[in-house]
């Protein structure tokens, strides 16, 4: 009987949010939105290239425009698809090429 006391006063001393849904407020307001980059003709070639080069298995690096954000995805290349979905699938993330700003992979060579 004296133990479930002690769990029940044990309860009421963990920890909570105040403010429900405080936190998370706060981590998007500190979200700073950018705007989609506009690439040159000499960056398009460059990533057309680096992209017919990708094969399934190689491990890469990209970052791309998502949501008002750059996200840098680094992972082994599971998909790509250059004419149906037009995308790159990296693990478990889907890729569309049209927000692709720069591709890393340590086999391309690059021309300066």
């Amino acid at each position: 009987m004296q133990n479930k006391n002690h769990v029940g006063r044990a309860k009421l001393f963990l920890s909570f949010d105040a403010l429900k849904g405080f936190r998370s407020y706060i981590k998007e307001k500190e979200r700073v939105i950018v705007q989609r980059p506009s690439l040159s003709e000499d960056d398009y070639f460059n990533l057309d290239r680096k992209i017919h080069y990708i094969k399934k298995g190689m491990v890469i690096t990209i970052v791309h425009y998502d949501k008002g954000e750059y996200v840098k995805v680094t992972g082994m290349v599971a998909k790509i698809d250059l004419d149906y979905s037009k995308s790159i699938r990296i693990v478990n993330d889907i890729i569309p090429l049209k927000n692709i700003t720069e591709i890393q992979c340590e086999e391309i060579f690059e021309y300066e």
